[in-house]
């Protein structure tokens, strides 16, 4: 179970003027999860999609929009939710209860507000339907989201946290949500999500039989039973303070989204950033949250993941030593391991990753303004 947190001010970003008016205004960083041309190859997928190798090669930093913050109180009781059953069930005896004000009336009428509607992959959105109970169905019907998004109680009503898939095609995607209480439809309503083309680009590696056979695909398979654990379960209530901060100083090696070819064989989109960092760098905690894995995987070396509440996770790959454990709580900038090269890995770095549920999301969005 998850400490209790206290009361406390989070960050969160305004939503569109023409969303609806609500009493709460969410997240306006784009984003949402995907239909897939292809498979979406990263480590939650198959084998090849992880980029975990520190190169040689210059970045520049890509500019984010800010937005409008704006401060609410968000008050905690006890409690822990996850899962899918999370979003249709009543609250049980110690659920976590959150409200802005009073909370949602129970005779008010359900609206919703969605913080973007033109998207590209990669990003993500974010779901509020002011005035919903916990008690309420929800239900999403579209072909851009592999999987059920999952809402949680916040504020006046109940808000998901949408990730897009790098590989989605550009077009527009059908998003239709209905909630229903005690079997009447309270609210249905049909939107459009449009996602806009966006450029990846490519990397060429070569690499040596040895490395090759450190990424087959039955370790890909054993690493992958501990991370999807690790995501399994989220906290129901947001555990991250404001913005992110850079895990690591060092240069950005490899940029999020790149389309990877080893040994001139595609092996799926880099899932984060690589950061290039000498061996025994320190490596913090970018927000606050709990620890929900740190062991050594075949693939991705010494790995920690963090839950930071709301199904968003983070996580750290390919370190020298870990020194933190399962079911610690961290702080953000809490001194999680240290760099290395541990794993599928040509040279000491940090493979950093933000992802909503499985799906991985541009970790450049959760630094200039709160989620």
């Amino acid at each position: 179970m998850y400490p209790v947190r206290g009361t406390r001010s989070i960050s969160i970003i305004s939503v569109v003027a023409a969303v609806l008016i609500v009493i709460l205004t969410l997240t306006g960083l784009s984003g949402c999860g995907g239909i897939y041309p292809r498979e979406q190859r990263d480590e939650e997928q198959r084998p090849g999609g992880y980029g975990d190798i520190a190169l040689e090669q210059e970045n520049t930093l890509p500019e984010t929009e800010g937005a409008g913050e704006k401060e609410f109180e968000i008050k905690e009781t006890a409690g822990y939710t996850g899962g899918e059953d999370s979003q249709k069930s009543s609250p049980e005896e110690g659920a976590v209860q959150i409200h802005g004000a009073n909370g949602p009336s129970p005779g008010a009428i359900p609206t919703l507000a969605i913080s973007n509607r033109e998207i590209s992959p990669g990003d993500y959105f974010t779901v509020f339907l002011e005035g919903a109970l916990q008690g309420d169905g929800i239900s999403v019907d579209t072909k851009l989201v592999d999987g059920k998004p999952l809402f949680f109680p916040f504020a006046q009503g109940m808000v998901a946290l949408v990730g897009v898939n790098y590989c989605t095609a550009p077009g527009s995607y059908a998003f239709n949500v209905e909630l229903r209480r005690g079997g009447t439809p309270l609210l249905v309503r049909e939107e459009v999500i449009t996602v806009i083309p966006k450029e990846f680009t490519k990397q060429h590696l070569r690499v040596t039989a040895g490395q090759q056979a450190q990424r087959s695909d039955d370790l890909w398979q054993q690493d992958r039973e501990h991370t999807r654990r690790a995501r399994s379960q989220t906290a129901g209530v947001p555990l991250w303070e404001g913005e992110f901060m850079m895990p690591v100083q060092g240069r950005i090696t490899t940029e999020f989204g790149v389309i990877r070819y080893i040994n001139d064989v595609e092996s799926g989109r880099h899932s984060g950033l690589d950061i290039a960092a000498p061996t025994g760098t320190p490596v913090r905690a970018a927000n606050t949250g709990v620890v929900t894995l740190a062991m050594h995987l075949y693939v991705t070396g010494n790995t920690v993941i963090i839950d930071h509440g709301l199904n968003l996770f983070s996580a750290y790959s390919h370190m020298d030593r870990l020194l933190v454990t399962e079911g610690e709580t961290v702080e953000k900038g809490t001194i999680i391991g240290e760099v290395g090269s541990t794993g599928f890995s040509t040279g000491p770095h940090l493979h950093w990753t933000i992802s909503i549920g499985p799906v991985f999301v541009n970790p450049w969005l959760f630094f200039e303004a709160g989620v």
